[in-house]
């Protein structure tokens, strides 16, 4: 999800002719696609370089982390979720200039915090050209996919039972299944 965000963002920011540096303590796979995509990617605080014009974070560490190496530089930070400790903002006055709630739920819970942090609601964005279709839908879908890192137990059993009675296969790509770094490989699978 955050990985994704983060690639997503960077790539558009490219295209609009903006110099682009990610920071990540561990450089997995994720890493390794956003190179590939021409993004410099460092694992090391020292390897950032000179100051950016902004950061944008979406870790707590790693928010106080580029603060206490780029302390000038205006900070976003973005909030994924209402339900991770790590990925909330930082709650120190200055470190953040603003925060970014890309829905209304997380907007709600930065709202609840006894902070002065200045909230700007956006929307999730989605690549395009990545997630386009590939063919027509199915006349007679055949496959179902869950695309999700937390449907579980009954719920999940209920859209499958639901789905398989109609003579659908239910496949499911995201943690604790399969995870994937091409879920758009995933989508184009599915009816």
């Amino acid at each position: 999800g955050s990985e994704t965000y983060l690639l997503t963002a960077a790539e558009n920011l490219l295209r609009l002719g903006h110099e682009v540096r990610i920071f990540a303590h561990t450089a997995g796979d994720m890493a390794q696609i956003a190179t590939r995509h021409g993004i410099s990617v460092v694992d090391q605080l020292a390897d950032l370089g000179e100051p950016a014009d902004v950061a944008i974070t979406q870790d707590g560490a790693i928010a106080y982390e580029v603060a206490s190496v780029w302390p000038q530089v205006p900070q976003l930070f973005v909030c994924h979720s209402s339900l991770f400790d790590y990925q909330q903002p930082p709650l120190v006055p200055e470190v953040a200039t603003a925060v970014i709630a890309l829905n209304d739920r997380v907007r709600r819970r930065l709202e609840s915090l006894n902070t002065d942090l200045r909230i700007v609601r956006l929307t999730q964005p989605i690549d395009t050209q990545r997630f386009q279709p590939e063919s027509a839908p199915a006349s007679t879908p055949r496959r179902a996919l869950i695309l999700s890192n937390y449907l579980a137990a009954e719920a999940r059993q209920v859209l499958v039972e639901t789905w398989e009675a109609a003579g659908l296969e239910v496949v499911q790509t995201g943690t604790p299944t399969v995870t994937t770094m091409v879920p758009e490989t995933s989508i184009a699978d599915a009816d």
